[in-house]
């Protein structure tokens, strides 16, 4: 009996020892499911872009800073000259226009063309007139009153080198050599050598040229055969009808 009652409680203990390990042991963590690795996309036949170069951090003389890129070569741009400026005469017998030599007598010209730039010009005549010398105007108007002019500029004859032509237009002077104002004739005989610059003794400084008609010679001869009268001087040169230059502009 005394053996019975020992075997039931052995066998009671290892009964309670199996529900403690059922109820009392902690689960196992909880493994969570990784993730696939991403699948990496085979690029379609054609549809690749070819890698960019990497850039040249190189100079040429070796070191690592960036190259800088050479200025761009530009033509060479050829001025074209500056065309010789022109004036026109309106006259009462036609128009004549006159290219004018800026280069060779620069301050010749630059004179003539503040005065016809004014309007200086307008309103006068050609008050004296030799039919085989020359027409000269530019310094009285219709009614006979003289102009006053600007102060004299130096003759440049002899620096241009340029003789007095038919057909050329010259500044009319006294018989100082640097007194040239206003007054301007036009050559009508083909050559005037006496008035060119060292060649009469007594004028070595000459008349300056400063231009040359290029249109209107035609005008140009009917004033000089304009009939003409004696001058309160005694010269036969005044012309009978009032050979009247209504205005002088530039051509543009």
């Amino acid at each position: 009996m005394r053996w019975f009652l020992t075997l039931l409680c052995l066998s009671l203990a290892l009964a309670c020892n199996d529900a403690k390990d059922e109820n009392g042991a902690k689960p196992p963590p909880e493994v969570k499911p990784t993730k696939p690795p991403p699948r990496t996309l085979k690029p379609r036949p054609g549809s690749a872009k070819p890698p960019k170069a990497a850039p040249n951090n190189t100079r040429p003389d070796g070191g690592t800073t960036p190259a800088t890129k050479p200025p761009p070569t530009t033509k060479p741009t050829t001025a074209k000259p500056k065309k010789s400026p022109r004036v026109v005469f309106e006259t009462n017998k036609g128009k004549i226009i006159v290219e004018l030599y800026a280069r060779k007598t620069p301050k010749t010209v630059a004179n003539f063309l503040a005065y016809v730039d004014e309007g200086f010009y307008d309103g006068t005549v050609f008050h004296r007139i030799m039919e085989n010398f020359m027409i000269q105007g530019g310094g009285f108007t219709v009614d006979g009153i003289r102009k006053r002019p600007r102060g004299p500029i130096d003759n440049e004859a002899q620096k241009a080198g340029l003789s007095n032509l038919r057909g050329t237009i010259a500044m009319a002077r006294t018989g100082q050599p640097h007194s040239a104002t206003c007054q301007f004739f036009i050559n009508v005989k083909n050559n005037n050598a006496s008035l060119d610059p060292n060649v009469n003794p007594r004028n070595p400084h000459g008349y300056c040229v400063f231009g040359r008609v290029v249109t209107g010679m035609d005008v140009v001869d009917k004033i000089r055969q304009t009939p003409v009268q004696r001058s309160p001087s005694g010269e036969m040169s005044s012309p009978r009808e009032a050979i009247i230059i209504n205005k002088v502009r530039r051509v543009p």
